[in-house]
């Protein structure tokens, strides 16, 4: 017995092929740029980012609990810049001169010495890694510039006092969610460490010494090489670039039993320590880096990694699979990834500092589908995707895997027509209301409301415009369709069995 489903077309909508499906493939980056014309040198302030003109940017960050403005360590140009979200640049710590100077006063008029990268929090703050000052520094939402740790000397010392009394060489910044500060202690110091929102400053990873050494033991027993970046993610596990290691080694927050992970303890979460380029689509710790500095996580826990010498950016998701999801490793793509940042949307946003400018690629989320390397809205589709290798991720609830598309079959029972010749439990108690990949899915049953591309349509109230009706249905376990070419069609063809009308 023949189950039917009615599928719109979105031929007419997205300009799909009659029998195109948009494939939950891994899209192309549109990679677009956002600050800098690609000339070294400083001008612009006022007026779009895009004509402005920086020197060697080295850190980029999104200010994603206020405003979402884009903040750039202009490093060579000793200043740090903000775009605002009408794309208008401007100055908003330094004054262009290298050096030290201007704490308790307005941040614009104050020397910077190559600042490393940047920070927000939620209140409007926002922490420079002022590196050759060995400071880090504060700019209050009054503009006002403060030294809250380092006392510009070179070396170390300090841990356990008053951050500002410390020696600190400053190359990487983070924030937790507590408010606590993490500078990735680079160069002399090879640490990590932490600044409270009390201002005491210890370490909490890295013994001082040059070299890899630790994983699985006290983080603060481990070597480590250079470590230039770090970042913390919503758990409170700490992440590092420890770069001349090739390796992105993580601190654990909490004891994970499953896992094997102790709190304190250091572990490699990427990289083999080999420098190169390899292994993406695997476990991330069998994979090759080269150099990464930045480092930056999204909301679900991914951390996105600056591989500078790959020209890359790299991905490693909650599994522990690494992916590339910028740049081909030639400078056509990417000069000199060397800061990372991703905003809420996901958007993910690159300091090249080669090529002096800020770019960002936006690439497909779990809930976009890839249709001709553009990103197509999946609404309602939940996270029932399909990957490669023909798998809904997760466990598919009302979406079939059929040759890289989704396919749902309502009202066909309990089972799921699929074309690898089984049928699949559909476990959505009234038939399933989620659209397929490529199409609209339409059911009787109940009056449905779906959206494409800013487009709804009711079904069985209106009328549509469509170059084609595509009907599916199964066949003895088998996906079989049916393809109807019209100019119209009316809403009694939306009814099971219905046809096209001309």
């Amino acid at each position: 017995m023949r189950q039917w489903v009615i599928i719109l077309s979105l031929a007419y909508l997205i300009g799909l092929p009659p029998y195109s499906k948009a494939q939950a493939q891994q899209c192309e980056p549109i990679i677009t740029t956002v600050a800098g014309t690609g000339q070294m040198g400083f001008s612009g302030d006022g007026g779009p980012a895009i004509s402005a003109m920086l020197w060697h940017p080295y850190g980029v960050t999104i200010n994603n609990n206020n405003q979402g403005n884009i903040y750039i360590a202009d490093t060579e140009n000793n200043r740090v810049r903000k775009v605002d979200l009408n794309g208008i640049i401007t100055t908003v710590a330094g004054n262009g001169q290298q050096g030290f100077a201007g704490d308790g006063g307005f941040a614009i008029y104050a020397k910077l010495n190559e600042p490393r990268e940047i920070v927000t929090d939620s209140q409007g703050n926002f922490y420079i890694a002022d590196w050759f000052n060995k400071r880090v520094r504060k700019i209050d939402p009054n503009g006002i510039i403060t030294t809250i740790a380092g006392n510009g000397y070179s070396g170390f010392s300090g841990d356990n006092g008053l951050a500002i009394n410390a020696k600190i060489s400053p190359y990487g910044i983070a924030l937790d969610g507590q408010g606590n500060i993490y500078i990735a202690d680079s160069f002399f110091n090879n640490r990590i460490r932490k600044i409270t929102t009390s201002g005491i400053i210890t370490t909490v990873a890295g013994n001082g010494q040059v070299g890899f050494f630790g994983d699985r033991g006290p983080a603060v027993n481990a070597m480590l090489g250079y470590p230039r970046g770090v970042v913390v993610d919503n758990q409170g596990n700490i992440y590092i670039s420890d770069t001349d290691n090739n390796r992105i080694r993580m601190v654990s927050a909490v004891d994970d039993q499953i896992r094997g992970y102790f709190q304190g303890n250091i572990y490699t979460l990427a990289g083999n320590g080999q420098a190169g380029f390899s292994g993406d689509g695997g476990v991330a710790t069998n994979a090759q880096l080269d150099s990464p500095e930045g480092l930056a996580v999204d909301n679900q826990g991914n951390i996105y990694i600056a591989d500078l010498g790959n020209r890359r950016v790299r991905k490693v998701d909650k599994r522990g699979i690494i992916q590339t999801v910028v740049g081909d490793g030639t400078v056509s793509t990417i000069g000199s990834a060397i800061g990372v940042a991703v905003d809420s949307a996901g958007g993910i946003y690159i300091a090249d500092y080669s090529l002096d400018r800020i770019r960002k690629a936006t690439v497909c989320s779990s809930h976009l589908a890839c249709q001709n390397n553009q990103c197509v809205q999946i609404e309602g589709a939940g996270t029932d995707q399909c990957s490669n290798n023909t798998d809904c991720q997760p466990p598919p609830t009302h979406a079939e895997c059929s040759k890289l598309a989704c396919v749902q079959m309502p009202g066909a029972g309990p089972n799921m027509c699929s074309t690898n010749l089984h049928c699949r439990q559909c476990l959505d108690s009234d038939g399933g209301n989620k659209p397929a990949i490529g199409g609209m899915v339409i059911t009787t049953r109940n009056r449905r409301f779906q959206k494409f591309q800013d487009q709804c349509i009711e079904i069985n109230t209106a009328q549509v415009n469509l170059k084609y009706l595509t009907e599916y249905y199964c066949d003895n376990g088998k996906l079989k369709s049916q393809v109807h070419s019209c100019q119209k069609c009316s809403k009694t063809a939306l009814s099971l069995g219905g046809s096209c009308t001309q």
